[in-house]
């Protein structure tokens, strides 16, 4: 009896020795230690005070790592980085180590196999994080495709609704904590100013769409319907707004923070990592404030960093350490206080450090990344036909509602078939 109970006992410990925290066994094929010189290439798109910030904290990487070196390669913006990558992913040899980019970039890119699954990486019981569930679940399910964690965080935001504070104490408004507060207060705005100065406006129109029918319980899918009752009403609130003189689209001047800044506009929900924007655009004006979007999802947006599957045992290794690197609390502190992103840790976001920044998002950054959804990575051609579908109808406010959208469904269904 005691012989079987320690056969039993050394069982345990055997496989307890060769596990993880997770319970899940190490994959053995990945590398632990990395004791020869390795060379790590970093495909990026960041400019000015963002590539600053990157080259300070990659040089800090590289000399605390003696074995590894990450060069960084700028492939000078979003279009090219994207156009780069999608030329190489046909010869896969001339692909760099790790790249900076948005998921739906690389959504044939993870079906073609070239893409690294870090999982096994994260859940190392050596190299792996540790703490990995400190970094926001949203921003964490925005880095994944097909449920695959391809992806960890970078430069990420979401977006806020700014708001002219001066405006609001004069017409006695209070901040919206409410879809409905929004547009009462943007009806107060208009009518107290005599047309004026408009209510409010999106800076996106499609995440206005989306957010607005995810927060309805629809999915951004093929079962999506634009003509359904839930998308006609949404459609209605915004397109109501238009005709009424209380909300407006951002139309020719791209983004709502120039009118903002000029005072012809009194809300304008737009990305957290605009801030810089609303705030020179206020200067010696009013006092602008934020709060989250009034909805109970809001949308998780930005880059990620993936790497690809055909890089060395010894390359990945070093990549997945420095893609760690970047997620490390001291890491995404100093990337949020230096390029306006949000901190992609729940630590962080909740850390004096950050709270006390000179920041309009940063005191409601938690409430604005404790729900947030993700647009799928096959779904990107359907969104921005959504945005197209938008500026059309906001834009022609007595157009044909019904035929329109029947109209658009077609396509979008079309889209979703790969047509």
């Amino acid at each position: 009896m005691f012989k079987k109970l320690l056969a039993s006992v050394l069982a345990l410990m055997l496989i307890v020795g060769c596990s993880n925290g997770t319970g899940s066994k190490d994959d053995e094929s990945i590398v632990t230690e990395i004791t020869e010189p390795v060379e790590v290439i970093y495909w990026h798109a960041m400019n000015g005070a963002q590539e600053e910030a990157l080259t300070k904290l990659t040089n800090d990487f590289n000399a605390a790592n003696e074995n590894i070196t990450i060069v960084l390669q700028n492939q000078s913006s979003y279009a090219d980085l994207s156009q780069k990558l999608t030329a190489t992913m046909a010869s896969p040899a001339n692909l760099p180590t790790i790249t900076q980019g948005y998921t739906n970039w690389f959504y044939d890119a993870a079906q073609d196999g070239l893409l690294q699954d870090l999982t096994p990486y994260i859940t190392n019981s050596v190299i792996g994080i540790e703490d990995v569930s400190d970094i926001i679940q949203g921003f964490m399910d925005g880095a994944k495709i097909n449920d695959v964690q391809y992806g960890l965080p970078f430069n990420k935001s979401s977006e806020a609704l700014f708001y002219n504070s001066d405006i609001f104490e004069e017409y006695g408004i209070e901040a919206p904590t409410t879809f409905d507060d929004f547009l009462a207060a943007a009806k107060t705005v208009a009518e107290k100013s005599n047309g004026a100065v408009v209510g409010g406006g999106f800076d996106s129109l499609n995440n206005y769409y989306v957010t607005q029918m995810i927060n309805r319980g629809h999915k951004l899918d093929d079962t999506l319907d634009v003509t359904s009752a839930d998308s006609v009403e949404v459609i209605n609130m915004y397109l109501d707004g238009i005709k009424g003189g209380y909300l407006r689209i951002a139309g020719s001047d791209k983004y709502l923070s120039g009118p903002f800044g000029n005072e012809l506009i009194a809300m304008n929900i737009g990305s957290t990592a605009g801030e810089t924007y609303v705030k020179s655009g206020a200067e010696g004006k009013f006092t602008p404030g934020a709060v989250a979007v009034p909805v109970e999802k809001g949308i998780q947006q930005g880059t990620d960093n993936f790497m690809f599957a055909n890089a060395t045992p010894e390359q990945k290794t070093a990549a997945f350490l420095y893609m760690d690197f970047l997620t490390s609390a001291e890491s995404t502190l100093y990337w949020a206080e230096n390029t306006g992103y949000l901190p992609v840790r729940t630590s962080v976001i909740e850390s004096d450090a950050y709270t006390s920044l000179d920041s309009m998002i940063a005191p409601i950054a938690k409430e604005i990344t404790s729900n947030m959804f993700t647009i799928p990575a096959n779904a990107n051609a359907v969104y921005n036909e959504i945005s197209v579908m938008m500026e059309d109808i906001l834009s022609q406010p007595n157009i044909d509602l019904e035929s329109t959208l029947a109209s658009y469904q077609s396509t979008i269904e079309s889209l979703w078939a790969g047509e």
